[in-house]
């Protein structure tokens, strides 16, 4: 479960930096 909610929160946080890219 930890890893599944790692990898949406590092999902989101990758669209985040791409969007202020």
């Amino acid at each position: 479960m930890r890893s599944g909610k790692a990898s949406c929160t590092l999902e989101t946080v990758w669209e985040d930096k791409h969007k202020y890219e």
